[in-house]
């Protein structure tokens, strides 16, 4: 039995459109403000990155890289960032949690090496969660040798 094209084409932009994102410029988001741990002063220019991996249900395949969302701080160290997660790619794939690295060269790295928040025990989920209601202080200590930075990512 063959299918008239009309309704073929019908189909695929049905298919094509349940994945597609449902209002991208939407919220929610997560937000925040960079400083520096000593001087308290605003960090501007700092990478903000989040980013989520796709998960197959079925075992033995590995979580991979998905979508990320990244923006630049002003000023005044402030960032606000989408936290809606994309959608899952395919069915029997599920979208990690989602992963947050905030960057400045010569600073410590967000989650490794910051000074606040502090993340144990509630861990960096609860953390985002603040971040979602409102923005959060995030203070990133000045490394004063490569060698410090390079012990923070050994860690």
């Amino acid at each position: 039995m063959r299918f008239p094209p009309s309704l073929a084409i019908a189909a695929a932009l049905l298919i094509a459109a349940s994945w597609a994102r449902a209002d991208d410029s939407g919220g929610p988001w997560y937000r925040g403000r960079v400083v520096d741990a000593q001087t308290k002063q605003p960090l501007a220019a700092t990478v903000v990155l989040v980013y989520w991996n796709v998960l197959a249900v079925a075992p033995g395949h590995p979580e991979r890289f998905w979508h990320a969302e990244e923006v630049v701080t002003g000023a005044r160290g402030e960032f606000a960032i989408r936290a809606r997660p994309p959608r899952a790619p395919a069915p029997g794939t599920r979208i990690s949690r989602p992963y947050v690295s905030i960057l400045k060269p010569g600073w410590a790295p967000f989650p490794y090496g910051q000074s606040s928040p502090v993340l144990a025990p509630r861990g960096l989920d609860a953390v985002l969660a603040t971040m979602r209601q409102m923005p959060v202080g995030i203070e990133l200590p000045r490394l004063t040798t490569r060698a410090g930075g390079a012990r923070l990512l050994d860690s």
